[in-house]
């Protein structure tokens, strides 16, 4: 969720993310290549509607903000 708590613009990591996708995620001790993209039209709802289940104030974040917040898919590669 490139929320940036609400502000009217996007967080710099999001930023760095459309100018470079591929990441290195680590969970624990596993580390593993993965790339990273905004969500789609058809998934973003769903999966906002799911964060901000667990994470109520994205919602307040979008109320605030004058802006669509993304909603950012990180998928393994290799």
């Amino acid at each position: 969720m490139a929320s940036n708590a609400g502000a009217t613009k996007h967080p710099a990591w999001y930023l760095n993310l459309l100018e470079q996708p591929n990441v290195e995620v680590q969970v624990g001790a596993n580390k593993s290549s993965a790339r990273a993209r905004t969500a789609s039209a058809e998934e973003g709802p769903h999966l906002w509607q799911r964060m901000a289940s667990i994470f109520p104030q994205y919602d307040h974040y979008q109320k605030e903000a004058d802006r669509d917040i993304p909603v950012v898919v990180v998928e393994r590669v290799g």
